[in-house]
């Protein structure tokens, strides 16, 4: 993972990707602690985190930028990280197993399950998961 300039916290079973309306307030901010409070937004945030969110998965899970927006839509979580000193956070939670990822310390390989190969160079797991995203759309659909 090239030049990552987030917090992302693995755990065993989970990658969690964090955003802030500021990246380091105390630099950003003339006057950081009288204001911080009324420059914050949850907004912002939540705006990005979900684009540290979509390109981690682009670069790390080697997804297209459509395949990242349909994991995203389908299977990650987000919530807020913290308000307490004003710079507010929004944090995202992807759960490996929705990649068909072994938990850390398993012994399995990860393999696609549908055999699918995706375009573009994504990994066959990315092409599986997106594959299987669009059809259970589908079938919300009918």
């Amino acid at each position: 993972m090239k030049e990552l300039k987030y917090p992302l916290i693995e755990t065993a079973d989970t990658w969690v990707v964090q955003g802030y309306t500021y990246a380091d307030y105390l630099e950003e901010l003339d006057d950081p602690m009288s204001t911080i409070y009324g420059e914050s937004s949850i907004d912002k945030a939540m705006t990005v985190a979900y684009n540290n969110t979509r390109d981690w998965m682009m670069n790390s899970l080697n997804m297209t930028e459509d395949q990242a927006i349909t994991a995203i839509t389908v299977a990650v979580d987000f919530a807020i990280t913290q308000v307490v000193d004003g710079n507010w956070g929004v944090h995202a939670s992807i759960p490996k197993s929705t990649f068909g990822l072994p938990t850390v310390g398993a012994t399995s390989q990860v393999k696609s399950t549908d055999g699918a190969v995706a375009a573009s160079g994504a990994s066959p797991m990315a092409a599986s998961f997106v594959g299987t995203a669009l059809a259970m759309m589908l079938l919300a659909l009918v």
